[in-house]
């Protein structure tokens, strides 16, 4: 007898003869309208509230970085200013960029600092941008940095499928320089391209064949092409001075010798920091190093490196020829008279002063015809130069202490700045900040290239409803399955069209048939007598069409006679 389909609010009851009714089915859960499906963050400089107060809308909305959120209810009015579609219309994406001009309408003294102006006095930052990517079944991604990084930091796969994170190949093009004066000490940083990348997978898919990398899950990824770092300030000078004023009686000088930038601050090569965090790279540092922990020894490595090495470099005869000079034209006195003899007394040089006087006065009142003895020029130099070792012997003592004390108070710079707050679908985020400049011991903080993802909520599989209709009375009867009203996954995938579901069909836990369909309809045929009594169970696997991912499968039962349930 012919079979109507009719839909029931609860089980299916069958009559005699015929099979109707409704079973639930794997649907989408779909998020309430404006309830975000996924999130993502994107900023390359994090700013304090306080310092924003007074700025515009549109000032604040450029400075705030690229938000991005999405929801499987969302419509293109309920988008981000400035989103777009990507292809296969499951995402959206949002790049900006940001007018580092700003940064100069920050002032500092606003929220009791004296840095010496505005924010855009100390940081100056150069061609960022800030890309966050949302899509509608609660996968996001965001990348913050230097925007030759962008293309090779996030990676489109083919068809709109996705993203992966991967480490670009970034060049030398300054991010960000900044520059701190508190008097006590100064530190100058030329910070390089830079990137920060966050990525969670929240849909089924886990990989894709052929893609290098795979697609992201929860993965963090960060880059700096390296930091150039220069130190001042008062509590180093005095003892820059000294060097400088030994080196001049021999021809020589610290910034001919590389040790100082223009400002006079000396120069430490990132690979010296690195070398005392046990890593080879800057972008291999543990979650959260201080990339400045060790600055105050390799500041003192460094100048005692470089004076050595260049007092090592020269000829003794030009040495001689030069201090001879220095004696003649009356610097070495001037120098003499210079000297700060307290100050030498700290650097273990208390005595010196007058072994050079003594030395001095031999070898002007020796002069024969107006010609210095070269013995005694000899004797002189090996005097200073002692004298410049036994200074640089004595830095760790005289200079260590002081400048640590100076630098962990005025500045950190944290590396690779991870939060986890776990899974994205309970609540929380997944965050990284490439580089965080932390002023005063957190008085001011300004996190650089910083990526957020999360919270994202997994739109995932719901029980919806399928109609059963047909007969199990006789052989060649046939039991058909049909969803109503596309209530099959609504809003997970990119489109039906691109969702294959997977049916397999058991009698009496016997397989019988497989099917695949893209409607969700399918049909089993009674071929043979012991099915006609048999116990009818379909297991139902959604999946994703060329990518094969499988979520499921799940289980439905028609019992014959009786009720019909999901399982």
């Amino acid at each position: 007898m012919p079979i109507t389909r009719k839909r029931l609010a609860g089980a299916a009851c069958l009559t005699a003869g015929a099979l109707v009714g409704v079973i639930a089915v794997p649907s989408a859960a779909i998020a309430e309208p404006g309830e975000a499906a996924s999130y993502a963050h994107a900023q390359f400089i994090g700013i304090p509230d306080s310092l924003l107060e007074g700025l515009s809308t549109a000032d604040l909305a450029t400075l705030d970085g690229a938000t991005l959120e999405h929801n499987p209810n969302y419509t293109s009015a309920d988008w981000a200013d400035g989103a777009t579609q990507i292809a296969g219309g499951n995402g959206l994406i949002l790049s900006e960029d940001i007018d580092a001009t700003l940064l100069g309408s920050l002032e500092l003294g606003d929220i009791g600092l004296d840095l010496g102006g505005s924010l855009g006095d100390i940081l100056q930052i150069g061609a960022v941008t800030e890309w966050t990517k949302a899509s509608r079944f609660g996968g996001s991604v965001a990348f913050a940095g230097t925007a030759s990084a962008m293309d090779g930091a996030v990676k489109a796969l083919p068809d709109g499928g996705g993203y992966v994170l991967d480490a670009p190949a970034i060049d030398e093009a300054p991010a960000a320089a900044l520059n701190l004066d508190l008097g006590a000490v100064s530190v100058s940083a030329e910070i390089g391209a830079l990137y920060a990348a966050a990525g969670d997978n929240r849909n089924p898919i886990k990989a894709r064949k052929g893609v290098p990398g795979g697609w992201y899950a929860h993965q963090t990824d960060y880059g700096i092409a390296g930091v150039d770092i220069a130190v001042g300030g008062s509590v180093i000078e005095p003892t820059l001075e000294t060097l400088e004023s030994l080196l001049s009686v021999l021809g020589l000088s610290l910034e001919d010798a590389g040790l100082l930038n223009e400002h006079g601050q000396v120069v430490v090569s990132v690979d010296t920091l690195l070398e005392q965090h046990g890593v080879t790279s800057i972008n291999d540092l543990p979650e959260g190093t201080n990339l400045l922990e060790y600055l105050p020894g390799a500041v003192i490595t460094t100048i005692e490196n470089t004076v050595s090495d260049l007092l090592g470099s020269q000829l003794q005869d030009d040495l001689l020829g030069n201090l001879a000079d220095a004696v003649e034209s009356g610097l070495l006195e001037s120098v003499l008279d210079t000297l700060d003899l307290d100050l030498l007394d700290q650097l273990g040089l208390g005595g010196l002063v007058d072994t050079l006087d003594g030395l001095l006065g031999g070898l002007l009142g020796g002069l024969l015809g107006g010609v210095l003895d070269s013995a005694d020029v000899g004797e002189l130099l090996g005097a200073i130069t002692d004298g410049i070792f036994d200074l640089l012997g004595g830095l760790n003592d005289s200079l260590l202490a002081p400048l640590t004390a100076e630098l962990s108070a005025a500045l950190a710079l944290n590396v690779n700045n991870v939060t986890d707050e776990g899974s994205l679908d309970a609540g929380g985020m997944l965050s990284i900040s490439a580089l965080e400049v932390n002023i005063l011991d957190g008085q001011l903080v300004l996190p650089l290239a910083t990526a957020t993802v999360g919270p994202n909520t997994w739109q995932g599989f719901d029980r919806g409803e399928l109609a059963v209709s047909g007969s199990a009375d006789a052989v060649g009867d046939v039991v058909t399955v049909e969803a109503i009203d596309d209530t099959f996954l609504p809003g997970v995938v990119h489109n039906i069209e691109r969702t294959m579901f997977h049916y397999r069909w058991f009698v009496n836990g016997t397989p019988v048939q497989q099917d695949w369909s893209q409607t969700g309809e399918v049909s089993l045929e009674l071929t043979k007598p012991w099915m006609v009594n048999g116990e009818i169970t379909v297991k139902v696997s959604p999946k994703l069409w060329k990518l094969w991912e499988e979520t499921g499968p799940f289980e439905y039962t028609i019992e014959e006679g009786t009720t019909l349930s999901a399982n």
